[in-house]
């Protein structure tokens, strides 16, 4: 069976720009939020990608969209209280990865040595 990581919106966007520290990753059952989609979608499309494009990304990453819920908005808020410089979307990311049982990967440097994390930049 293979790997699976929660793919934060930096992962994906590293991933999307062939970065090889995330080579290893492509094999990989990626993991996500709906919010997670929009942020992708907004960057790529920010960025000038092609529409065609965009919409490919959008559905790879949507073969796996994870449900989150009250418990979890709950958890994120309590993670965005203790620091202010993590965003919403990647709180909530952390927390139902937590819940999923799965590593969050990402490259943003406020998750490095945390708990639960993979950290690549």
């Amino acid at each position: 069976m293979e790997e699976a990581y929660f793919f934060d919106t930096y992962a994906a966007i590293a991933m999307f720009d062939g970065s090889e520290n995330y080579k290893r990753y492509r094999k990989a059952r990626a993991v996500v939020i709906d919010l997670n989609l929009f942020e992708i979608d907004y960057c790529l499309r920010r960025r000038g990608e092609r529409p065609d494009v965009v919409s490919q990304v959008l559905e790879q990453y949507s073969t796996y969209i994870a449900r989150y819920d009250l418990k979890s908005i709950r958890g994120a808020v309590s993670m965005k209280l203790l620091n202010k410089r993590l965003s919403p979307v990647d709180c909530i990311g952390y927390q139902v990865a937590q819940e999923y049982g799965v590593k969050f990967l990402t490259g943003d440097k406020e998750f490095e040595g945390m708990a639960g994390v993979e950290f690549v930049k």
